[in-house]
């Protein structure tokens, strides 16, 4: 039975290091998170320079990896679009599901299957082609350190708009949350953001994600978390990759800090789902919309 889909929303953490005491010793865990070619193979998506006078692209992916160098699927998919000008962030979610074409590949696949065909590169590429961007940069991150992470910053506090209740049949995957206001620990804040099990389903569950993504980044920049942040990035290397240099992590960081939570924009591609002639489901996009959100929160003026 396949696994319950991944987050990657825990990634932001990283761009918020400036606020850690001992700069010099943050810019040493940043760079075991940008591994060199060797390392990462046909997965190696090079550094790059950034322009810091226009938005700044970077894909936000999640995997569900068993193993280490498995080219598995992406779950999740978050495009994060910085304008340092204006200072807002745009959150674009991409249902895993999106009917698309894979660049030299046949046909039309599902947009979770281009990581498993040819990793991040691959990736990027077909992002591109669907949002008529250049995304320069991209940040990876493996399932497994997710509740660890969301324990090591002492939770998160979110309102959960309804009871959710499910159990796999293989007892693999168990959620059970109460309505209201709550503090939820790193087991809590999984099922929150996996529960898609009502009649909204994998659309229902990213504006979930959305939601705690916000969450996360607001609690995240106080203060009273320097210390525990620090106990994050230690661990940042066990699951993290990105092309992201050290130094341009610590700057987005400074930016980041200067954003207000107002300033953030949560969106999901436009679309519906439906059956495809080869007899699977897919989610197919609204060429129309998707091109009025292109236009208005991804274009430079």
């Amino acid at each position: 039975m396949k696994k319950s889909s991944k987050i990657i929303i825990t990634i932001l953490i990283i761009l918020i290091v400036l606020i850690v005491s001992f700069v010099g010793y943050v810019y040493y865990i940043l760079s075991s998170v940008n591994p060199p070619a060797e390392e990462n193979g046909e997965n190696y998506v090079p550094p790059k320079e950034m322009d810091w006078s226009k938005k700044i692209n970077i894909l936000l992916v999640g995997i569900d990896q068993r193993y280490e160098d498995e080219m598995s699927r992406s779950d999740t998919n978050l495009l994060l679009s910085i304008d340092p000008n204006d200072k807002k962030i745009t959150i674009i979610s991409l249902p895993r599901d999106t009917f698309c074409e894979l660049p030299g590949y046949v046909g039309h696949q599902k947009l979770a299957h281009a990581h498993s065909y040819g990793g991040v590169p691959l990736l990027i590429k077909t992002v591109e082609n669907i949002l008529k961007i250049e995304i320069p940069f991209y940040v990876e991150v493996n399932f497994e350190g997710f509740v660890k992470m969301i324990d090591l910053i002492g939770g998160v506090t979110i309102d959960v708009e309804k009871d959710m209740d499910y159990e796999s049949y293989l007892g693999d995957v168990k959620i059970h949350l109460k309505k209201g206001l709550q503090h939820l620990n790193g087991e809590k804040a999984l099922m929150y953001v996996r529960f898609r099990m009502d009649e909204t389903g994998d659309i229902g569950r990213m504006e979930r994600q959305q939601k705690f993504l916000k969450a996360l980044i607001e609690q995240s920049l106080k203060i009273e978390n320097t210390i525990r942040l620090q106990k994050v990035l230690i661990e940042l290397k066990n699951w993290v990759r990105t092309n992201l240099e050290p130094w341009q992590i610590i700057k987005l960081g400074t930016l980041l800090n200067n954003i207000d939570n107002d300033n953030i924009t949560t969106i999901t591609l436009p679309g519906y789902p439906g059956w495809y002639s080869d007899g699977l489901s897919y989610y197919f996009l609204y060429n129309d919309k998707l091109e009025d959100i292109i236009n208005t929160y991804l274009k430079d003026e």
